[in-house]
């Protein structure tokens, strides 16, 4: 959370910071809708020209919804690289080629207890792709690999290259 000083009061803006491969970066403004002022409209703006002039982006999105924010907290756990293990993630990325349960994969991998945190981490870092705003994560969620991953996967030698270009 940054503090913005505005004359007398300070006011905390809750944020997030997003960005993509191509290292473009993205503030999300996420207050809830009755936490702005009225005249929120010009601070916005003012807002977007400032993070504009270092080259960043800035959106206002307010308050996720509660399947996503439930199921981004949960994934948000798995982030940290040491949870990937590479043999595993392959083998995973292998199963998910066509879209198949959340349990079912990873038991097909190995052992759940040791195949789930990996699975988790490919999920939040996109190598694989879940719907997070349908329901609550759970055994029988649809797993597939992320569009980018896929093409990955693709037999042309340059498919990695374009993939990361997109």
């Amino acid at each position: 959370m940054a503090v913005w000083r505005t004359g007398a009061t300070d006011q905390p803006h809750a944020g997030l910071l997003r960005t993509s491969a191509g290292g473009t970066a993205m503030v999300l403004d996420v207050r809830p809708d009755d936490r702005i002022e009225p005249e929120g409209a010009a601070k916005f703006a003012a807002t977007a020209v400032a993070w504009g002039r270092v080259g960043w982006g800035y959106e206002r999105v307010g308050v996720l919804e509660p399947v996503l924010a439930a199921n981004l907290r949960w994934l948000s756990g798995y982030r940290h690289p040491r949870v990937r293990r590479e043999p595993v993630a392959a083998d995973l990325r292998t199963v998910f080629t066509e879209p198949e349960g959340l349990l079912e994969g990873a038991r097909s991998v190995g052992d759940p207890i040791a195949v789930m945190p990996v699975l988790f981490h490919l999920v939040w870092c996109r190598g694989l792709d879940i719907d997070l705003e349908g329901e609550l994560l759970s055994a029988a969620t649809l797993v597939s690999l992320a569009p980018a991953t896929a093409k990955e996967v693709d037999t042309k030698s340059d498919a990695s290259a374009d993939a990361v270009a997109e």
